[in-house]
């Protein structure tokens, strides 16, 4: 199925593709830019978003799709935190390892959300 746009110029957008684009989102932790570089079939960032504002079933599809890559991000972000490194000190004292938590941070603040 191919939609014309008002211009009449015709465009890529289809259910299946739509349904193809949440499917990545939703099952990758990336963001939109990288995926859309993955995948040959991908339309442009630009070209989804703007599927998003011209399309509301695609964009309350597109949004569920973003909560379950939410769930991802979050699961990713709390095994960093939970390999965070500690140490016993010179009295016994069980310490966090600075560098540990700085690598952690670093991990999570590159993480790539857009």
């Amino acid at each position: 199925m191919t939609v014309k746009n008002k211009g009449g110029r015709p465009t890529k957008y289809t259910p299946e593709l739509c349904e193809r684009i949440c499917e990545r989102v939703a099952t990758h932790s990336i963001g939109l830019e990288r995926l859309c570089g993955m995948y040959d079939d991908m339309p442009a960032k630009i070209t989804i978003n703007q599927w998003r504002y011209k399309y509301p079933e695609f964009a309350a599809q597109y949004a569920l799709a973003k909560t379950f890559q939410c769930e991802l991000l979050m699961d990713s972000m709390h095994d960093l935190v939970n390999e965070i490194e500690t140490y016993q000190d010179s009295e016994g004292n069980t310490r966090v390892d600075s560098g540990s938590v700085q690598a952690k941070r670093l991990a999570i603040d590159a993480m790539d959300f857009v």
